[in-house]
C-alpha cells in the first residue's frame, strides 16, 4: 500500500503508514521488519523530492512512528 501511489500522499496513508512502521520496529521476526523496513526505504526514496511538502500531512505520532522504524543508510566503499 505505500507504493500504491508512489508520489503523492493520499489522505489515508499517513495513519495506514504509522500502523505498518510501528507493527514492522515491534515484530519479533527478522524477516518482517527486514520487508517493512525495505517498503519504507522505498517510500522515502520516491517521496524525497517532495517530502518537505508531503511531512505536513503526517502528524507528531505518525512521524514518531516512521522515525522509529528508520535505518541508516548504507554506504559502499
Amino acid at each position: 500500500m505505500l507504493q500504491a501511489q508512489p508520489y503523492d500522499v493520499p489522505r489515508w496513508l499517513p495513519a495506514m503508514a504509522a500502523a505498518l512502521a510501528r507493527r514492522g520496529a515491534r515484530d519479533r521476526h527478522r524477516e518482517v521488519k527486514t520487508a517493512v523496513q525495505k517498503a519504507f526505504q522505498e517510500f522515502r526514496r520516491t517521496h524525497a523530492s517532495d517530502w518537505e511538502r508531503e511531512a505536513q500531512r503526517f502528524g507528531r505520532e505518525e512521524t514518531a512512528a516512521l522515525r522509529d522504524l528508520e535505518v541508516a543508510p548504507h554506504y559502499f566503499v
